[in-house]
């Protein structure tokens, strides 16, 4: 299994940010991640901006937004920015897309927020003009709402045919899991727990039925939640001050997240790897420490 960690970069200070994204390395997670988030969540960094800063200071790790949202940058403009990206970190990329649900945050940039069908059909139309500009020679494409004109797409990504295209969804449901059967080289979902994993993957299971995709081509991953300590007595500490955060009782908050010490975060993650999790991203919010990190990292040995 591959472990990221996804930084929500509100709440941090640019230098706090930096160093969790360096420590990322260093502790052995395979991927670090931001947020495209403009206010929704609070102040915050702009997504491509930070992780523009970021890719040169480290040498290894892959990285990426998860997921960067489609209605925020015109497609063929995304495109090229995520090519110059693979080139500036030398092929280390992760490209995530989805399809925007932060309503208030549209409206209060000025962005149209249609309804979740068309922001969907947006999403597949804008994947079709990305990949063509990453794989071929002046393409060309009209959509109903996107298009290209032989285009001069180059210089291409790194990375062949091209980096790898995450999908997000925190719903798991029909018309974007469709998307994702369509273009996913990575299928991320929000997983409260492992009944949740389950329906959303059967549901994903009968999209790539739909569009005649192999279940097993596409690698299944999830974003999660965590609360790890030392011993019992600091995680049930860790634990109400998680569910104060959250504004969630600790018995609820316990029914979405992962928590435990390293030995019993480890059975949770086999748990989830048998179930076909094939990647697990750590939602790193502002509550946590670097602390939380280093304990993961001897979830990630014992895996291993």
């Amino acid at each position: 299994m591959k472990f990221g960690v996804m930084i929500f970069q509100g709440g941090f200070t640019y230098p706090q940010i930096k160093e969790l994204w360096l420590m990322s390395e260093r502790l052995g997670f395979d991927s670090v991640w931001a947020y495209d988030h403009f206010s929704q969540l609070g102040d915050c960094l702009e997504g491509w901006t930070l992780i523009s800063s970021l890719a040169p200071l480290s040498e290894n790790i892959r990285f990426g937004l998860l997921v960067a949202c489609n209605s925020y940058r015109h497609p063929p403009l995304l495109a090229k920015m995520a090519s110059t990206l693979d080139i500036v970190s030398n092929g280390r990329l992760e490209f995530g897309l989805g399809a925007g649900d932060a309503p208030k945050e549209y409206e209060g940039y000025g962005y149209p927020f249609p309804r979740a069908s068309i922001r969907i059909e947006q999403l597949d139309e804008s994947l079709t003009i990305i990949k063509k500009m990453w794989t071929e020679v002046r393409p060309s494409y009209k959509g109903k709402y996107y298009s290209i004109k032989e285009v001069r797409s180059g210089p291409r990504p790194i990375q062949k045919p091209h980096p790898p295209i995450w999908i997000g969804s925190l719903s798991g449901k029909r018309l974007i899991s469709t998307v994702a059967a369509k273009h996913a080289d990575v299928y991320n979902i929000r997983a409260f727990n492992f009944d949740d994993y389950i329906r959303k993957m059967e549901i994903f299971k009968n999209s790539c039925e739909r569009v005649g995709r192999s279940f097993d081509e596409v690698e299944k991953t999830i974003h999660v939640d965590f609360v790890i300590a030392r011993n019992r007595s600091n995680l049930e500490d860790k634990l109400a001050r998680y569910a104060k955060f959250k504004g969630r009782s600790v018995d609820e908050c316990k029914k979405r997240i992962i928590y435990g010490t390293p030995d019993t975060c480890s059975e949770t993650v086999k748990e989830y790897s048998d179930l076909g999790v094939q990647g697990l991203i750590l939602c790193f919010q502002p509550n946590k420490r670097i602390e939380d990190l280093q304990l993961f990292s001897e979830v990630i040995q014992q895996i291993a």
